[in-house]
């Protein structure tokens, strides 16, 4: 069974779902593609299934939100988009992999930390580069800290900071690196970790995991200062504006 048309595809096949980003060219996630990926992912049977993989079939895994969705009037459904659809991810009954080639930017990374692993590819790059418009990422916000040391958490959100992906593995945000001309075959390796293994046992050990998670409360206590207090503030709208004017921003303080 499969879906191959869209931004968002599948296939199912051997105890695993595979989730395939297709927005060309670096996949930036639009408010329809994450309406679109919240439904296949509510949508589907997941009996029998032992691991959901997140990859993508172009040159980025996703370089972020679409800036202009966050302007206002727009803003406030598309973090709604965002929160839902990778709310989904972070709920789902089964393990999930996020397979990450080339960038894993802003949303692109939030939509990586939504998932239970991340494996990368050796050119893979991963940031949260929010600040440097004006805004922040909620979800990175909330989920960074728990992910890596918290100091280095703190300098990804509010310095910008990138890493490559080899430093995305010393810090515990990565679980693997492959080389890129390895990448598939590694991959696949690793997805079998999961696939032999009992599903009934392992819906039971993630929730086990899972208990006492309260992402939920803490984002959206950070989507209301950002909707709320931060947009109140002129400097979002100039550092978006600025962004998609190709400017430097004119900051009000």
């Amino acid at each position: 069974m499969e879906k191959t048309a869209g931004m968002v595809r599948w296939e199912r096949r051997e105890g695993m779902v595979r989730v395939v980003l297709s927005h060309p060219p670096l996949n930036i996630l639009k408010k329809a593609m994450l309406d679109e990926l919240r439904e296949l992912v509510e949508g589907l049977d997941l009996r029998g299934v032992r691991v959901l993989v997140v990859e993508s079939d172009q040159k980025a895994f996703s370089a972020g939100a679409d800036v202009g969705e966050h302007l206002p009037g727009e803003v406030a459904g598309m973090l709604r988009a965002i929160h839902d659809a990778l709310g989904t991810l972070l709920d789902l009954p089964v393990p999930s992999v996020a397979a990450v080639r080339g960038a894993a930017l802003g949303g692109g990374l939030e939509l990586a930390l939504s998932c239970d692993f991340i494996v990368a590819s050796s050119s893979a790059q991963f940031g949260v580069p929010e600040i440097q418009l004006g805004v922040f990422p909620p979800l990175a916000a909330v989920l960074l800290p728990r992910t890596i040391p918290e100091r280095r958490a703190w300098e990804m959100v509010l310095g910008g900071q990138r890493l490559g992906a080899d430093e995305a593995r010393s810090l515990g945000l990565v679980n693997r690196v492959f080389a890129e001309e390895t990448f598939s075959q590694e991959l696949e390796g690793f997805l079998a970790t999961f696939t032999r293994h009992s599903a009934a046992a392992l819906r039971a050990a993630r929730r086990a995991l899972r208990l006492g998670n309260d992402w939920r409360e803490r984002l959206a206590e950070a989507e209301r200062l950002y909707l709320e207090e931060l947009m109140a503030h002129p400097d979002p709208v100039e550092g978006l504006t600025a962004f998609l004017e190709k400017r430097p921003p004119r900051w009000a303080e």
